[in-house]
């Protein structure tokens, strides 16, 4: 997913933080919140899964681990082989919920970005 230029977020109060973070989730699949990025930044991530048809991907690094979301686009649902594969993606994380349609979880901090690819991949497995 390409995020539309980062020249075009900077009028609108991002800061660099905010701006590398956008650009880094558009090449990543998902964004990751730390306190320096702000809710309209969280809220354009958003706008841009929603417009790309993509899963709304966040991890929120937290001091001693990670919150991960992964809720698909409004139009679709995990079947159960799919949920079981999203399933096998969060085995090592704790607190986890899966639903039809979104997948929490936490996650020790430095496993995060590995957890987020092996949902991506799950995901990515199941179309």
């Amino acid at each position: 997913m390409r995020l539309i230029e980062s020249q075009a977020y900077a009028g609108d109060g991002f800061n660099q933080a905010e701006l590398a973070a956008l650009e880094a989730a558009a090449e990543n699949g998902w964004l990751t919140l730390t306190p320096v990025i702000g809710d309209r930044a969280l809220a354009v991530w958003q706008q841009q899964c929603e417009h790309a048809g993509k899963a709304f991907a966040v991890i929120r690094v937290e001091p001693y681990r990670a919150s991960l979301w992964f809720m698909l686009s409004t139009a679709r649902e995990w079947t159960q082989t799919e949920q079981a594969r999203i399933l096998g993606a969060l085995v090592n994380t704790t607190g986890y919920v899966v639903t039809s349609n979104n997948a929490r979880a936490f996650t020790r901090r430095g496993a995060e970005n590995d957890v987020m690819q092996l949902l991506l991949a799950a995901d990515a497995g199941v179309h």
